[in-house]
């Protein structure tokens, strides 16, 4: 329920938009408070070794319990719930007023907001508690928009959690073994099944990143010495979590970061297409995209603002005035899911504008284990497939 109306803001209706608002944090909020009375029912160590363990029956992976720990004990998420308990606060007695709900709904609502909003506050395990009058401020300016708060919080508690544990269909060697097939610029798409974010992001495919290559790729360009890499270059030279070369520039939960090929390809489906474009325009791209590195993530999805990046803005503010994007209305706002990148290759192949080349698929058969070659054709597709939590 809070992934259904955690987008809330793009109601147009402004009654329609406060309910959307108010079911969504009471859900959140009674969530939060469940999970605090979880871990504080349960804090010694055998009671946690047990809860971590995984249930296959109802879908429960390896680890539960700790995700859960992080999530009630993160300082970020404390303050950002008191963000929106700042917003309600504020709005509370002209929703009443307005009539949003009938009165008993909106009393039974408003209950559970600030119950669940009281025992955070009271037995909240975070190492700094939020103080709500801190957040007053904030949200009486009249550009606040709250929905970037909710968003953070949702990415925060249900960003990388599994429906059900597995490992991903494409290997590592398998990775290792199609880098050759890469060019710097390429753009990657991803697809992680079972990952409970996938409800809520539109279409098959949700992650767009761009490979950029190593340092001796970045020489051979000619870009390797100009002064907008300077201030990101010292970190993309450092090894990645997984020990391996960063050649990946990607926008995820925790902000555009570099990565490793074999850490954002390890996923069930990936595909990469290649921009027809000159080593120079390359080039050019791949400096604007750096120039991006340590931007946090757009959980509003607005492509009118440079300041917070989502996946594929990320790709098109790379290649904007390169490549023709169309922008596609969503909710409300102007954006380019990683869905148009396949329904554009597949408008304009075989046609005289055609300005991005099939690189590769691979394409995920869970009943297998495994990621296999597929065609050009499977790739277009794909554009069709239900998002839902696995193919």
């Amino acid at each position: 329920m809070v992934a259904t109306y955690v987008s809330f803001e793009v109601v147009r209706d402004e009654s329609a938009r406060a309910r959307c608002f108010t079911l969504g944090y009471a859900a959140a909020m009674t969530t939060f408070k469940a999970s605090l009375q979880l871990v504080n029912a349960y804090r010694d160590e055998v009671a946690r070794l047990k809860l971590n363990e995984p249930e296959r029956e109802w879908g429960i992976p390896a680890g539960m319990f700790d995700r859960i720990y992080q999530g009630v004990t993160n300082e970020r998420n404390m303050e950002l719930t008191t963000e929106m308990a700042a917003y309600f606060e504020l709005e509370r007695t002209g929703w009443r007023e307005a009539g949003i709900w009938p009165r008993e709904d909106f009393d039974w609502l408003e209950s559970r907001i600030l119950d669940g909003f009281g025992y955070v506050q009271e037995h909240g395990i975070a190492g700094r508690k939020a103080r709500l009058d801190l957040f007053f401020d904030r949200v009486r300016q009249s550009a606040y928009t709250p929905m970037y708060a909710a968003q953070s919080i949702l990415a925060e508690w249900i960003g990388d959690v599994r429906i059900a544990e597995r490992p991903p269909l494409i290997t590592i060697e398998r990775i290792e073994a199609i880098e050759s097939q890469l060019k710097p610029g390429d753009i990657i798409l991803e697809r992680r099944n079972w990952f409970l974010s996938n409800a809520f992001l539109p279409g098959f495919w949700p992650h767009a990143a761009l490979y950029v290559g190593r340092i001796e790729d970045l020489r051979r360009l000619g870009i390797a010495d100009d002064p907008r890499l300077e201030t990101h270059l010292e970190e993309y030279l450092e090894s990645a979590s997984d020990g391996r070369d960063h050649t990946v520039i990607e926008s995820v939960s925790e902000g555009v970061i570099f990565s490793s090929l074999t850490h954002s390809m390890h996923a069930d489906y990936v595909a990469v297409l290649r921009p027809r474009l000159s080593e120079q325009e390359i080039g050019e791209a791949i400096l604007r995209a750096f120039r991006h590195h340590g931007k946090p993530y757009d959980f509003e999805f607005d492509f009118f603002t440079a300041d917070k990046l989502v996946c594929t803005e990320l790709v098109y503010r790379a290649y904007e005035g390169m490549l023709r994007f169309d922008l596609v209305r969503m909710m409300g706002r102007d954006t380019y899911p990683a869905l148009e990148l396949v329904r554009k290759f597949g408008r304009e192949r075989g046609q005289p504008d055609q300005e991005l080349d099939f690189v590769l698929f691979l394409d995920a058969e869970p009943a297998s284990g495994r990621a296999n070659d597929a065609t050009e054709d499977e790739f277009v597709a794909s554009a069709d497939r239900p998002s839902a939590f696995s193919h």
